[in-house]
């Protein structure tokens, strides 16, 4: 037990880190954000001053126009064409700025939502954990906290003979607890991960699984089919995964390390938003 805590303890550090690290990377974008933002301003400046320029500019064509009205009569069309080009330049200068601006409001817009999504997930996250944890209080069923993808890794008593996938014993009772959970969170959804040992199959069930990828699937759609069946939870809201031997939680070199890889995990997380 003192090592299985020591190894729960440095799981749950290396999650804080992720957290950390993930914080890290909001705190690196919204600083690049209020980077370009003030690039953007700067430009916006600069265009301004262009701005003023123009309206010098075009003061100083209309001066002209006034004082060499009479000795120029004939250069008249040549200097109506400056003033309609200054004007043009300085309608184009609006629109960009005006374009800017629009940009700005855009991204602040983008900025809120996104921080606004994450507090709503982070909320979701740990409301799920609290009442997973107020429900398998008792430690029927080991609880691991994934917060870089917002999950709860359920490691129970899921597990099963070799070579076998019916559900049987406590299995029965904390899947029982998981398909109320469920029933009573309809923004949760799950991924059941099948398991096996690294011993061949052997002939009794070769038929039926020709190898440890086809046993390991069949475990994970037992879980998945006990809780559509048993408690009407929606395909839509399950997802299946196989890994064979490839995973393993314990050594395979011990009777007792393959009794503890022939298991199913059972990840618990909110919907994906569209």
């Amino acid at each position: 037990l003192d090592s299985e805590n020591t190894e729960l303890q440095n799981k749950l550090l290396s999650t804080e880190t992720l957290l950390s690290d993930e914080k890290k990377q909001w705190a690196d974008a919204e600083s690049a954000l209020k980077e370009q933002i003030s690039k953007i301003n700067l430009e916006k400046q600069s265009l301004d001053s262009e701005n003023t320029e123009l309206q010098n500019k075009l003061l100083s064509t209309e001066t002209l126009l006034s004082d060499e009205k009479q000795k120029r009569i004939m250069e008249n069309e040549t200097h109506q064409q400056t003033f309609e080009h200054t004007i043009s330049e300085k309608e184009a200068v609006q629109a960009k700025n005006k374009i800017l601006e629009e940009q700005i409001g855009e991204m602040a817009d983008a900025k809120n939502i996104a921080e606004k999504k994450a507090e709503e997930l982070t909320t979701e996250y740990t409301a799920t954990v609290s009442q997973m944890q107020e429900k398998y209080n008792n430690k029927e069923s080991e609880l691991h906290s994934l917060k870089e993808n917002m999950a709860v890794t359920m490691l129970s008593q899921l597990h099963f003979r070799s070579g076998d996938t019916r559900i049987a014993g406590d299995a029965i009772q904390v899947l029982s607890k998981l398909g109320e959970f469920l029933t009573q969170n309809q923004s949760l959804t799950i991924q059941v991960a099948g398991h096996s040992d690294n011993e061949p199959i052997s002939s009794k069930y070769l038929g039926k699984y020709p190898s440890n990828w086809e046993l390991s699937a069949a475990r994970a759609a037992a879980v998945i089919k006990y809780l559509n069946s048993s408690f009407d939870i929606p395909a839509e809201r399950m997802e299946m995964k196989a890994h064979s031997f490839y995973q393993p939680a314990y050594s395979n070199e011990t009777r007792e390390g393959r009794k503890g890889n022939r298991r199913v995990e059972i990840f618990v997380m909110p919907k994906k938003k569209q």
